[in-house]
């Protein structure tokens, strides 16, 4: 039985194979680098394709453009963040 990742990559390796890709999840620790390893392992060698350091969180700090719909709860989204760093290094095996 074939996973839902090895059913959809081939599919997104024709689609962008012109173009260059950068992954990122919101800290770039785990879940970014995944897909970007799992989409390099059907991508031709010469494309380029990279994960964006320090995630979307660390393009907020470069004060980057972020899009925002709506009211932003910053007491909620510091919650978030603390979830996503400690969910994100518990899975790259670097503790909580």
């Amino acid at each position: 039985m074939s996973s839902y990742v090895d059913l959809e990559v081939p599919d997104l390796v024709r689609k962008y194979q012109a173009d260059t890709l950068v992954f990122h999840c919101l800290y770039s620790l785990h879940r970014g680098p995944q897909c970007a390893n799992w989409y390099r392992k059907q991508a031709d060698l010469k494309q380029r394709v990279a994960v964006m350091d320090g995630g979307f969180r660390g393009w907020e700090q470069c004060h980057l453009p972020v899009i925002r719909e709506g009211h932003v709860d910053l007491q909620k989204q510091a919650g978030y963040n603390m979830y996503g760093l400690s969910v994100g290094r518990r899975m790259a095996g670097a503790g909580a």
